[in-house]
């Protein structure tokens, strides 16, 4: 008989480490490409969703307007209560009847918190001498309260606490600060782009005859703005802007309160709806998306910023009152007529001076933002 010689049994089919690492690096490389993909997809949504807050905001603020003439004003106090002004000892901090956002809110789905806040506008004095009407609706717990689009996505700052992303216009105009470094007022006096020296900030400027708001918004109302009041296009102004809490001091600290800071009795407490809370801060004199360190902040007044980085302190308005955002190349923004656009935190500054200045009378063309 033949012998047969037992055959070897092949090895079962598999991969070598060789072939394992090689895999490994290949899903490596291809996770490391498509993580950036799918970082820029969940931010241009969030984007997307700010931009989409900013609208929401410019319905409201049209609607007002629909329904009274003009536009709210910034912020309302015994600064600028447009009847039956209040008389001493009341002081012109301390009568909050609050911001632009508090009278557009029953024209963006808040009706029934606007409700619950005492009557913004009576003409009576009536809390006034204990804080105002915001204040007494911080005593009732009506404020603070949380505003559906109050918040960009993005920014996820203190999100356990009532603050908002966005700030009104106040144009190119230059705010007094504490700190030292005013390194942006050179765009305050353009005379070149058609507007010259001190404008309009909280107060309503007496003794300056030269005083006037250029942007859509004054910080307490001290002038109310109609679209007639538009004279460059209501497509070429901007209204509203981006901001970030943590880096500006009135919307992180004032509305926040109440604190002592500067020697004022602020009563603060209802975030976006006290009267100097922020919401109408923003000017067009700094670049957007100036660097501003969060970690400076200071709420308790009495700080010494003109040692700590001025030009990068919440605290110095001179630069933290500049639109800013999280998103990368630039901010969102409302304009005057409604609509909605991303601008590139590398426009040409002169253009961007013209477009927070609502009657200057140059010429902005659509396509250099």
């Amino acid at each position: 008989m033949p012998h047969h010689r037992g055959r070897k049994s092949r090895p079962e089919a598999g991969f070598t480490l060789v072939e394992l690492l090689v895999v490994i690096a290949i899903i490596g490389i291809l996770i490391a490409l498509l993580l950036p993909a799918v970082q820029s997809a969940r931010e241009a949504a969030r984007r997307a969703e700010c931009l989409n807050n900013l609208r929401q905001f410019g319905i409201g603020l049209h609607q007002f307007h629909d329904a009274n003439g003009e536009f709210p004003p910034g912020g309302r106090g015994a600064f600028s209560r447009k009847k039956n002004p209040l008389k001493p000892p009341v002081a012109p901090w301390s009568d909050d009847r609050g911001t632009w956002m508090v009278r557009v809110l029953p024209y963006i789905g808040e009706d029934v918190l606007y409700e619950k806040i005492p009557n913004v506008d009576d003409t009576t004095n009536e809390f006034s001498a204990s804080g105002g009407p915001i204040r007494e609706a911080v005593r009732r717990q009506v404020l603070p309260a949380f505003l559906d689009i109050g918040r960009c996505p993005s920014d996820g700052f203190a999100r356990e606490e009532p603050y908002v992303n966005y700030t009104g216009s106040i144009g190119p105009s230059c705010h007094f600060a504490p700190c030292g470094d005013n390194r942006f007022d050179v765009n305050c006096d353009r005379p070149d782009l058609g507007y010259r020296g001190t404008t309009i900030n909280h107060g309503d400027c007496a003794g300056n005859a030269h005083c006037p708001l250029y942007g859509m918004f004054s910080r307490l109302g001290m002038v109310q703005v109609a679209i007639k009041d538009v004279t460059d296009g209501t497509s070429k102004t901007i209204m509203v802007g981006e901001q970030l809490p943590s880096s500006e001091m009135h919307l992180r600290c004032v509305g926040r309160g109440p604190i002592p800071f500067g020697g004022f009795p602020w009563y603060g407490g209802s975030y976006w709806a006290q009267l100097n809370g922020g919401t109408a801060h923003g000017n067009v004199i700094v670049p957007i998306n100036w660097p501003i360190n969060p970690d400076l902040a200071f709420c308790g007044g009495g700080t010494n910023c003109w040692e700590q980085t001025p030009e990068f302190h919440p605290l110095n308005h001179n630069v933290a009152s500049g639109f800013k955002s999280n998103h990368p190349g630039g901010a969102g923004f409302l304009l005057a007529d409604g609509s909605v656009h991303f601008i590139s935190e590398n426009i040409n500054m002169d253009t961007y001076l013209l477009l927070g200045h609502r009657y200057d009378e140059q010429v902005v063309n659509n396509e250099a933002f």
